[in-house]
């Protein structure tokens, strides 16, 4: 029997409801959906979900990255010069999430597997604008996804295995993580990832957070907020149906 989890997010101090992080979320639909030639009309949003994650493997990883290449390209131009102007500072994108339901240990040991197993339908189905989602050998993860308020979709990779320059403040009280380094296909480090979640009474609560090169436009680093919010509310609920079946 699948687990009953119940989740919030609080961003910039507001609790947001389940209901409104998947108002959110049909509103990035129809910009993946766009992206992507799909024509969605009045489904509901566990069907739209299931029709944009079914076009993107239709689809496969070499015609996805020629359809975004005009997009990546143009990304990868725009975020050389945010990391050129930041001249090494940095802005943090971070929001909070508890469930209930499922514990700390759990999720992160379930979340590190499918990247282990190369889990491409769990990666993908996490966000409407996660197009690519490939886990390497080597430990690394290639990942093309649309990157908060963005208007193009960017193309990086994440190196697990290098943690020590990230600038995301460590939670001692917050021992189990996901993180990593962000990097363009030369070595151009570009931003970091530190996830970092503890057990409570009802379950876990984590703090999500991503590191931006400063001068990175606000309605991204904002907008990530919610990118955020969305993945890891379904992530949450995909690793609690998983574990409980």
């Amino acid at each position: 029997m699948a687990r009953d989890v119940s989740i919030r997010v609080v961003i910039d101090g507001r609790e947001i409801s389940r209901e409104d992080v998947q108002k959110k979320e049909m509103e990035r639909c129809i910009h993946a959906s766009r992206k992507l030639n799909l024509k969605i009309q009045n489904e509901e949003l566990s069907e739209i979900r299931q029709l944009i994650l079914q076009r993107k493997l239709d689809l496969g990883q070499d015609v996805l990255k020629k359809l975004m290449r005009k997009e990546t390209c143009l990304a990868d131009i725009l975020v050389r010069r945010f990391v050129r102007l930041s001249h090494e500072e940095y802005v943090l994108s971070g929001i909070d999430i508890y469930a209930n339901g499922i514990s700390a240990k759990d999720f992160t040991a379930w979340f590190d597997l499918q990247v282990k197993k190369n889990n491409i339908p769990a990666m993908l189905a996490a966000h409407p604008e996660h197009y690519i989602i490939d886990n390497r050998p080597d430990g690394t993860q290639y990942v093309c996804e649309t990157n908060g308020g963005s208007p193009f979709a960017a193309a990086f990779t994440i190196y697990f295995n290098e943690t020590n320059c990230i600038n995301i403040p460590l939670l001692a009280d917050h021992p189990h993580r996901i993180e990593g380094v962000s990097k363009l296909s030369d070595g151009k480090r570009v931003g970091a990832a530190r996830h970092q979640f503890q057990d409570t009474p009802e379950g876990l609560q984590g703090h999500l957070c991503i590191e931006f090169p400063k001068k990175t436009m606000a309605k991204v680093v904002d907008g990530h907020k919610w990118h955020l919010a969305i993945e890891f509310s379904n992530w949450l609920e995909a690793a609690a149906a998983d574990i409980g079946s």
